[in-house]
């Protein structure tokens, strides 16, 4: 069925999440809805538990899938992880020039991911 395919292309994507995030050295955050009917808050435990370099994780109580961005606690984590972001970097400056280049050729896609339910 329909559905079924789309359970998998998103385990398959969410499986290389789970692959790449072990590569990555900065600080993660992961911010994920309990309530999310798209992508189970299993997989964003789950990456933050294999991160490396681990910052405190929000897990927005009745948070979905495209709405976390009104729940005021999203706003005030995410200041407090870009204010640690800020003051690590005075205290540790990149050890190389950054370029204006991007390092990743991966297409991106900023749009919310939605799937509509009958």
């Amino acid at each position: 069925t329909l559905w079924s395919c789309l359970y998998l292309c998103l385990n398959v994507f969410l499986l290389q999440n789970i692959d790449k995030i072990r590569h990555v050295s900065s600080q993660v955050l992961v911010i994920h809805g309990t309530n999310d009917e798209i992508v189970d808050l299993s997989h964003g435990k789950r990456l933050w538990e294999l991160a490396k370099e681990k910052y405190d994780p929000l897990w927005v109580k009745g948070g979905g899938h495209c709405n976390l961005e009104t729940y005021p606690e999203y706003i005030k984590h995410l200041r407090k992880f870009i204010n640690a972001m800020e003051k690590l970097s005075l205290t540790n400056p990149p050890p190389k020039q950054l370029t204006n280049e991007p390092s990743i050729t991966e297409p991106k896609h900023h749009r919310c991911l939605r799937l509509g339910k009958r």
